[in-house]
């Protein structure tokens, strides 16, 4: 009993087996049911538990009425007991992010894309499986349509270029060997679009005053012989009201 609750102190929740004795209410079977699961097996005689009435030449107990106690207790009181049962399996690594795929609007392209691939896998399903299954569970047996419709999402945006690429986008559990044929289907329908050519930078023009400033330079100077011509003259101002050059003013 020592045993038990230093071992309870240590591990802070106790023997797992404590739930089920709670849940189940197993103390109300009797002080004697209470008192034959604290003690080990070996230390039981026919005399102190009266479930070995019934047949008293096992030292077990009873086959019928009477409940075998378990070897060992707990993974918390056996640790050692429990390790087969650890899972080794290896972790698995993550699969890659998929990309975000935006809503749009079906083209004829899309359409065309759609009917081909609904078209590759109902041929594939009946060249695999026959065309028994075909008929009776239909080409999901190849690809579903959960990834038809990624497919042709992702080519609207022209995310697949190579089986990696199919691969990773869909997830499809055919695509190493049948990824080939599927890309080049795509790319067929909806191909990758062209490259433009880079753009020509265009040399700016010279603004007016750098064009007047080498017009000037590469114009002759005038000779002091030639003869500068004359302004012409400015009309002058004529007054409106005495008729008199020279002003203008108003008649009040």
């Amino acid at each position: 009993m020592d045993v038990l609750i230093n071992a309870d102190e240590r591990q802070g929740f106790g023997c797992r087996r404590k739930v089920f004795d709670v849940f189940f209410n197993n103390e109300a079977g009797g002080e004697n049911f209470l008192f034959w699961m604290l003690l080990p097996p070996q230390s039981l005689s026919p005399t102190e538990i009266d479930h070995k009435d019934c047949d008293p030449t096992l030292l077990g107990g009873c086959a019928r009425c009477l409940i075998s106690r378990p070897t060992v207790c707990c993974d918390i009181h056996h640790p050692n007991s429990f390790t087969s049962y650890i899972s080794t399996a290896p972790k698995l690594p993550k699969a890659p992010a998929r990309s975000r795929i935006a809503k749009f609007s079906m083209a004829t392209a899309d359409y065309s894309l759609l009917d081909a691939l609904e078209d590759w896998r109902e041929t594939k399903t009946a060249q695999l499986f026959g065309h028994a299954h075909l008929h009776d569970l239909g080409p999901g047996l190849v690809m579903t349509d959960s990834v038809v419709d990624r497919i042709v999402n992702c080519a609207h945006h022209h995310k697949i270029k190579t089986a990696s690429d199919l691969k990773k986008e869909t997830r499809w559990i055919y695509t190493d060997k049948y990824g080939d044929e599927v890309v080049t289907l795509i790319l067929r329908l909806a191909p990758l679009p062209v490259p433009q050519a880079p753009l020509v930078s265009t040399p700016l023009q010279p603004c007016r005053a750098a064009y007047n400033v080498a017009s000037s330079s590469n114009t002759p100077a005038r000779t002091p012989s030639t003869p500068t011509p004359a302004a012409k003259p400015r009309k002058k101002t004529r007054c409106g009201a005495c008729g008199e050059e020279g002003h203008n003013g108003m008649l009040f």
